[in-house]
Order: C-alpha cells, then sequence, then structure tokens
C-alpha cells in the first residue's frame, strides 16, 4: 500500500513537471513567433556576415532590460551577434543606440560585431562628431571602426556629406586628410586614444582602396612614426581579413608573402586555422617558417586563444611557451594585450603562472594592453631599406 502511495506521489509530480515544461515551450514558441514577425520583416538574408556560425561567447555582463531591449537582445543572439543593418536600423529607433551597444557590451568580447552598430549610428546622426560622442569606446571602439567606415564611404561619394567635418576637392584629398589630419582631431583622440585611431585608420585605408592590400599598406606606410605605421597595418589586414579570408581559404595566404608587417597578418589569419587544429599542432606550424614569418605566426596563434586565456589563464603557458624568446613574446603580446583590456584579473593570473624569465614582461604588456604608442615595433615591423 505505501508503495502504491510513493508510486502516486512520483506520477503526479512527472505529470505537473511535464505540464510546466509544455506551457514553458509553447510559451517561448509563442514568444519566437512574436519576435519573427514584429523584428525580422523583409530581412535581406545575404547581409548576414560571413562569420555568422561562429561561438557566442558565454561570459555576460547581466543588466535590468526593457521589453523592447529583451526583443533585441533575442535578435542579437538569432543571429550570433551578427543582425542584418536593416534590423539593426529598426532598433535604434526603438531602443537607441546605446542601449544597443549595452546589449552587445553584455557579451565579453564584441568588437567585430559592433563595427555594424557604428555603420548604423553614423548612417543615422551623419555626424562624425554626435557618433564619437555615441560610440565611445564601447566594445574595444568597434563601434567606432564602423563609424570610421561608413563616415568614409559617404565622404567618398560626397567629401561635404558630413557638417562636423570639412573637406573640399576629389576622392584623393579625403585619403590625405585621413593620413594627415584625421588622428589628430581632438574628439577622436579623446575617444578611442591615438594608437586605436591609427588602426581604424587602417579599416578605413582597406575600405577606402576596394581592400587592395598593397595599396592600403603603401598609405600607411607614408606615416611617420613606426607604431602609427603598424597600427594601421593591422587595421589594413583585419578589414580585409573580415571580407576576403573565405575568398581564399587559405591562414598563410597573404601572409606568407608579407616581408614588412607579418605579424599584422597572421594576428588574423591565425583565428582560422584554431578551428581545425589544436594549439600544440599550430605551434609545430608556426616553429617550421622562416624567422620573422615565425614571431608573426606565433603572434597570431595567441591572439587566436585570447578568449580561452580569458576563461582559462592557464591556456597562456600552454599556448606560448614555445620557440625561441621571441616567439614567446609575440604569442604573448597577441593573447594578454586583449584579454587585459576586458579581463585584467585574468590576464594577471595568467601572467604569474609563465616562467620567471618571461613574467615580467607579460604583466608589461598587460599595462600597455592593445595600440600603446610605447610599445617597441621590433618584433612587429620591418621596413625595406631605402
Amino acid at each position: 500500500m505505501a508503495n502504491d502511495q510513493w508510486y502516486k506521489g512520483v506520477l503526479i509530480v512527472i505529470i505537473l513537471l511535464l505540464l510546466f515544461y509544455s506551457f514553458y515551450f509553447i510559451k517561448n514558441r509563442l514568444m519566437g513567433k512574436e519576435i519573427d514577425q514584429k523584428g525580422l520583416e523583409d530581412i535581406d538574408y545575404d547581409l548576414l556576415h560571413s562569420k555568422m556560425g561562429q561561438n557566442i561567447d558565454s561570459s555576460r555582463k547581466i543588466f535590468t532590460m526593457d521589453v523592447n531591449t529583451k526583443k533585441f537582445n533575442e535578435i542579437y543572439l538569432k543571429f550570433n551577434m551578427y543582425p542584418p543593418i536593416e534590423l539593426l536600423e529598426k532598433y535604434y529607433d526603438i531602443i537607441g543606440p546605446k542601449q544597443m551597444m549595452k546589449v552587445a557590451e553584455s557579451y565579453e568580447f564584441c568588437h567585430t560585431e559592433a563595427h555594424y552598430i557604428g555603420i548604423v549610428v553614423y548612417k543615422k546622426t551623419n555626424n562624425l562628431t554626435k557618433s564619437l560622442e555615441i560610440c565611445g569606446r564601447g566594445c574595444d571602439s568597434g563601434c567606432y571602426h564602423g563609424v570610421l567606415m561608413q563616415f568614409i564611404k559617404e565622404l567618398r561619394n560626397n567629401p561635404k556629406v558630413d557638417s562636423s567635418i570639412s573637406i573640399d576637392g576629389t576622392s584623393k584629398d579625403y585619403i590625405e586628410f585621413l593620413l594627415k589630419d584625421f588622428c589628430n582631431i581632438p574628439d577622436v583622440i579623446k575617444s578611442i586614444g591615438t594608437g586605436n585611431c591609427f588602426h581604424a585608420l587602417g579599416h578605413a585605408l582597406a575600405f577606402a582602396v576596394d581592400y587592395n592590400v598593397t595599396e592600403g599598406l603603401n598609405y600607411c606606410k607614408s606615416l611617420t612614426q613606426n607604431f602609427s605605421v603598424y597600427y594601421c597595418a593591422t587595421g589594413v589586414f583585419m578589414e580585409n581579413d573580415l571580407i576576403n579570408y573565405n575568398n581564399k581559404g587559405d591562414f598563410s595566404y597573404p601572409c606568407e608573402n608579407e616581408l614588412e608587417f607579418p605579424a599584422a597578418c597572421y594576428r588574423y589569419n591565425m583565428e582560422h586555422l584554431a578551428s581545425s587544429m589544436n594549439p600544440q599542432d599550430m605551434i609545430g606550424v608556426c616553429l617550421k617558417l622562416d624567422k620573422i614569418h615565425s614571431w608573426g605566426c606565433s603572434h597570431g596563434l595567441g591572439f587566436a586563444y585570447y578568449k580561452n586565456v580569458s576563461k582559462n589563464p592557464k591556456m597562456l603557458f600552454d599556448v606560448c611557451i614555445h620557440g625561441t624568446l621571441e616567439n614567446q613574446e609575440a604569442c604573448i603580446d597577441g593573447a594578454i594585450q586583449v584579454v587585459a583590456k576586458f579581463n585584467r584579473n585574468a590576464a594577471l593570473s595568467a601572467c604569474y603562472i609563465l616562467p620567471d624569465n618571461i613574467k615580467d614582461y607579460c604583466f608589461r604588456e598587460v599595462d600597455y594592453k592593445t595600440y600603446n604608442t610605447k610599445k617597441s615595433m621590433e618584433l612587429y615591423y620591418f621596413p625595406k631599406s631605402t
């Protein structure tokens, strides 16, 4: 009799659980249907980013959302953090750009994804100064990089399009403006910093020359300081990688032929190799290359694993302690500078477990973070002798 009552009790619990989850499932299906109807009308799916299939970082900064922000967050996740421009434009008007950025920044790494929010910010404001105020340094200046890309696109078509910037002349003038004046604009420097400005400049130059890497790099080399030249080159290669990598499908292209900026090239290409190869095999690939390409490859290896290091600081040792001291330094740079911007405690923990001969170097890189103007370029930029 007692057993019968026990079985009946268990059965009742199971039925209640089934009813609860059925209700939960139906509710979420209906909610999803409402989002599809209200938020996804007339979408051009060809606008989805080529990297839409990447895994979303589970690390989050939770904040209270109103109903519309929750809907945007659902859509943001639905498209793996790369919603089409039309949807971003729609929610710009509904929740505003700062709330959109708050959603993006609730995920630990959001730089590339924020490019598209920045594009929409400039399209809506048509004013560089206002766009800077909206984006600030959000998502490691990713929003601002998008602003600059759209700014250049519109400036190329109409040199007088932006009421906050005065430029006259032909299409050549806007590139001259970028090279000579852009990173001297006080609002720009205040918003994103000098080194990051030159990186953003590289993005804009790649866009302006229709992704001709050689031409973009030649413009970078007309800058006067080694750090500005190199950071500009990283922007050219990053922008080219975002658009053209899938057209080549080869991690070594064009890095194997790059003699002046191998690290700037491998910094983005190695991330693709990480999706199909384990760290030890990637290390083997790097160590087979000649000296400067090996250093650049190690730098790219570190950059490919910065998210892993942020979650598991021991990964820095596993990934970067290989080859020569130069290999190790270049690799540590690639990972730790980015981690330090988002998770300083993880960066410090990663440095603590490194061998003594390189520990202090790692701590210095934590303080430098990304795009530091005082950093030596001896592992990264090898200018041709004139």
